[in-house]
């Protein structure tokens, strides 16, 4: 589940926070469009991680894949949300604040993980926790970082975005390729035994 949640994520994390940090002098301009565009990824990767589930579960011969997948994809769009808040904390070198949410998230998802199983949820112990944590990531990047986000999604402006993401997408397929190809692999040509 987390190998098809790695390859359809690769639209939203399209190097927009890399961009937004890049052209930091332009960032009030740049947040609103930026964040609509990554939100629109992120919808864009659970639609991807919806459609992928049902032929997952049947290539690896796991009919609850299309549960996991399905929670997975239901918390990617939250996710799409910290993208611009997270862009400027890098923006303005809070690396510190940066390290203290990633540092809190990830405990808060192996607690999470580990109380979910002991209550008997199985295998969903591993991807309800990002239910809980990515709405609330998002919620403290944006008290803490504030961006400047309007209603108006200047889809206009998005063409400036996508073209100078283009390598950075091929460099994430590349690099997913290396981290979970070999698990897709094994997974559709062998057996669990």
């Amino acid at each position: 589940a987390y190998s098809i949640r790695a390859f359809a994520s690769i639209v939203q994390e399209n190097g927009v926070d890399n961009i937004l940090v890049a052209r930091q002098k332009e960032f009030n301009d740049l947040a609103n469009p930026a964040f609509w565009y990554s939100l629109a990824t992120g919808l864009l990767a659970a639609v991807l991680m919806l459609v992928s589930a049902p032929l997952a579960a049947k290539a690896f011969d796991a009919p609850k894949l299309i549960d996991l997948i399905l929670i997975i994809a239901i918390a990617a769009p939250f996710d799409a949300l910290g993208i611009v808040p997270r862009a400027a904390l890098s923006k303005d070198f809070r690396f510190g604040t940066a390290a203290i949410i990633n540092t809190g998230s990830l405990t808060g998802q192996m607690l999470l993980s580990v109380s979910f199983a002991a209550f008997g949820f199985g295998a969903q112990s591993f991807v309800l926790p990002l239910l809980i944590v990515n709405p609330i990531r998002a919620l403290i990047l944006f008290i803490l970082t504030r961006p400047p986000i309007k209603l108006v999604a200047q889809i206009k402006r998005w063409r400036s975005l996508m073209g100078q993401s283009g390598l950075l997408v091929f460099t994430a397929i590349c690099n997913r390729a290396i981290q979970h190809g070999d698990y897709l692999i094994l997974g559709v040509m062998y057996s669990t035994e």
